[in-house]
């Protein structure tokens, strides 16, 4: 038996390997024949192997890689600049540097909440 996975909610993320993860067992409870040779097709990725890698710890993110997983794991735009910066936020070794990329995640979760939120509002 399939048990169909939730969508994991990106904005409650602040490691991106662990959310590619997530996301990448929810397609697969959709899509058993989701994998990761046909992520990195998706994506644009030459490497198959690449999202393992990645997973693991053995390679990095660039912002230009970060953008074709996005578009290889369907995310919204909106998911995508949420992605892009938590990539960011996980790559950035230099204090002051990983602080204001912390505070910008803050900010793009922030005003999801808001987001959120008006929606609900709404007659």
């Amino acid at each position: 038996m399939n048990t169909l996975l939730t969508e994991p909610d990106i904005f409650r993320y602040e490691d991106y390997r662990r959310f590619l993860q997530d996301r990448f067992a929810e397609l697969q409870s959709r899509d058993p024949g989701f994998s990761q040779r046909g992520l990195a097709r998706k994506a644009g990725i030459a490497n198959p192997g690449f999202y393992n890698e990645v997973i693991k710890g053995r390679r990095r993110l660039s912002p230009a890689a970060a953008i074709k997983m996005c578009n290889g794991l369907n995310l919204s735009r909106e998911e995508s600049e949420y992605f892009s910066a938590l990539v960011e936020y996980g790559e950035i070794r230099e204090p002051d540097a990983r602080l204001s990329a912390g505070q910008r995640l803050m900010n793009l979760r922030n005003q999801r909440l808001v987001q959120a939120f008006e929606e609900t509002q709404l007659p």
